[in-house]
């Protein structure tokens, strides 16, 4: 009886988890950026990004603080689309697109999975700025990984509250 319920409990606990915060750095060629991220939920599928925060560095900013997203349609030199998703790869053709203070030009990230018209770097994360009416693209290594919320830490400590009791009744059974 005891281990039924307790499987019902836990079955309950565990479908509602939702992982959408999320923590990026990404570095190569010269330049690194790192923040953190939000989605509206797990990203399985492609989904919009918000509050997009951290810090970036190139050869003209060090540690310059990252403004935000910049919003669609407002940048005539990027196609980009400000999604993400949790399955590689991570990001789309498109990307996502921010600005940076002080640096003069928005920064955008994305996978070159062929059809960009760039001849070198398939397969690759890239990022790149557009200074002086030339396109500045640099191969980087890209890692995100979602940010553990507050309910997955309470599933954990209920779990070795539960095994604790657990322990404490068959010891007490045994006697």
């Amino acid at each position: 009886m005891i281990k039924t319920a307790f499987f019902l409990i836990s079955a309950l606990f565990i479908g509602t988890a939702n992982a959408n915060t999320w923590t990026f750095n990404y570095s190569g060629g010269g330049v690194s950026a790192s923040g953190s991220f939000m989605t509206a939920g797990s990203a399985f599928t492609p989904e919009l990004v918000s509050n997009f925060t951290g810090t970036y560095t190139d050869s003209f900013v060090n540690n310059a603080a990252i403004t935000g997203l910049v919003s669609l349609g407002a940048d005539p030199h990027w196609l980009y689309d400000n999604k993400f998703t949790a399955v590689d790869p991570l990001l789309n053709r498109l990307g996502i697109l921010f600005g940076v203070v002080g640096l003069g030009s928005n920064v955008n990230i994305f996978f070159n999975d062929g059809t960009n018209h760039i001849p070198s770097d398939f397969g690759q994360y890239l990022s790149g700025t557009y200074v002086g009416g030339r396109y500045q693209l640099q191969s980087v290594n890209l890692v995100v990984s979602a940010v553990p919320e507050p309910e997955i830490y309470a599933m954990l400590l209920a779990g070795l509250g539960l095994f604790g009791f657990m322990a404490c009744r068959r010891k007490n059974l045994d006697a």
